[in-house]
């Protein structure tokens, strides 16, 4: 009996002073965005921006989504509304428009002209460690349609953080 007494206490002091691991966020973080085509086709490291706009919600301020022109599978034939683009992109947040960069995303997706519509996987590349410290390399989905009907394509789409 004192040999499980003195285990029970042996354990229960090893979890009393094992150092407490940091607490990590829970509920994911869920935002909206609204965007427009870029026009400026600038190129910067192999990626071009694609889409720039404002993100709303438990995350706030200006939107990027750089498509990797490396693995951009472009559609290449519009006259068929069933084609779907295949890339990697990253995705840059920053607190205002031209501020600081506080999240980055890397990502896979498609888009597809039948529906106008576009999502993507991927996983949190940088946080911000004030505003986000635990959710770098977490799990980042995204979702969204757009229009053709107006020039520049512009559209909405949901960005949630797990």
């Amino acid at each position: 009996m004192r040999r499980l007494g003195a285990l029970l206490l042996l354990g229960a002091l090893t979890v009393a002073l094992l150092p407490a691991a940091p607490a990590l966020a829970k509920n994911p973080l869920q935002a909206e965005t609204e965007y427009t085509l870029d026009l400026t086709n600038t190129v910067v490291d192999g990626y071009l921006l694609a889409w720039v706009g404002t993100i709303d919600g438990d995350i706030e301020g200006c939107i990027e989504w750089w498509i990797e022109l490396a693995t951009w599978t472009n559609i290449t034939k519009p006259d068929s509304p069933a084609q779907a683009g295949h890339y990697t992109m990253k995705t840059l947040i920053y607190d205002e428009c031209g501020g600081t960069l506080i999240l980055e995303t890397r990502e896979s997706g498609t888009t597809t002209m039948a529906n106008t519509s576009w999502r993507t996987n991927g996983v949190v590349t940088y946080a911000d460690p004030i505003l986000f410290p635990d959710w770098d390399g977490r799990r980042v989905h995204e979702g969204g349609r757009f229009s053709v009907d107006v020039f520049p394509w512009e559209g909405t789409s949901a960005f949630r953080l797990n």
